[in-house]
């Protein structure tokens, strides 16, 4: 099995965070498709139900590159009425004949493509990860339209709280040749991460579920950074500092909930991947300084208010 797949997070273009209801509405891109919310542990709304096909070439790291043929799925996520994630993916399999089958066969089988040609598993799965963007099968462009199509909705002001980039996530869900379960996370040039899953255990919906997770968490920890950096915070605290900081405590800090839909092995996953690339413990270091600081600055202001005037 080879699943292949991108995931786009970025701010919803909202002053507020979207309740339930207009989550459903501002999701809902397909007529007549309803919208997944829930409460808890966190407000969470989910889309799916745009299909995409595909006729291209593959990237391969070795050999020729052979053509596929499917459909790829689309699906769009919105967390705390804040964090919007769009994702295409696609399982990809070897062709049972030896050319092209009419449209019909492939928008029969949502989510899967063929292969025409070599299906070299190693080489295709390593070709995806490195591709450039843009390059071969482009479930980046996929999953960026599906977020600017939730992203342009009039239902929305268009006002973010803060400024902030989108990342993006590519990931691989493969059985290891030598069955061995394994992940493997790595923040790559600019905005790209990557993430390869080897498990013969997980299924594509919890592998999807886990990169959801680690895109969004990876999000939230960027943008903390982001916005810690472009405070001027290493210089000393300021009223400018403490108002650059306030989307910190409005916007982010409540939003940190990893594995919150998982199950007993998607934890285990997470735990995996959360001690190798140290993002809970960066995140928790981040915000006690934040807290630590602006609790310093409130108990100076304090002091200064109350302190009394000498008199000349």
């Amino acid at each position: 099995m080879l699943v292949l797949s991108e995931v786009r997070t970025g701010l919803l273009r909202n002053s507020q965070p979207l309740t339930d209801d207009d989550a459903r509405r501002v999701l809902a891109l397909t007529l007549g498709v309803p919208v997944r919310t829930r409460e808890r542990p966190i407000a969470y709304a989910e889309y799916s139900g745009r299909l995409t096909g595909v006729d291209c070439t593959l990237e391969v790291s070795t050999g020729k590159r052979p053509r596929l043929v499917g459909v790829v799925s689309e699906k769009a996520f919105l967390t705390g009425g804040r964090i919007l994630q769009a994702s295409a993916t696609v399982q990809v399999e070897p062709a049972s004949s030896s050319g092209r089958r009419p449209w019909s066969y492939y928008i029969a089988r949502p989510g899967i493509a063929e292969t025409i040609g070599s299906f070299k598993i190693d080489a295709i799965q390593t070709g995806f990860l490195r591709a450039d963007e843009g390059a071969g099968l482009d479930l980046g462009s996929i999953a960026a339209r599906v977020l600017d199509d939730v992203q342009h909705s009039n239902r929305l002001d268009g006002r973010q709280p803060f400024r902030s980039n989108r990342t993006n996530l590519r990931w691989i869900l493969e059985d290891p040749a030598d069955g061995v379960d394994r992940i493997e996370f790595n923040v790559e040039k600019d905005e790209l991460r990557t993430l390869r899953i080897s498990s013969s255990s997980v299924t594509p919906q919890n592998a999807a579920i886990l990169a959801t997770d680690v895109a969004r968490h990876d999000w939230l920890l960027t943008s903390l950074l982001d916005l810690l950096r472009r405070s001027g915070l290493d210089d000393g605290m300021s009223p400018r500092v403490v108002n650059d900081l306030q989307p910190v405590v409005d916007h982010l800090l409540h939003l940190w909930m990893p594995a919150a839909r998982a199950d007993d092995q998607l934890r285990g996953l997470w735990e995996q991947v959360d001690r190798a690339s140290g993002f809970s413990r960066q995140w928790e270091t981040q915000v006690a300084r934040v807290r630590d600081q602006l609790q310093m600055y409130g108990i100076a202001m304090q002091r200064d208010s109350v302190a009394p005037r000498r008199s000349a």
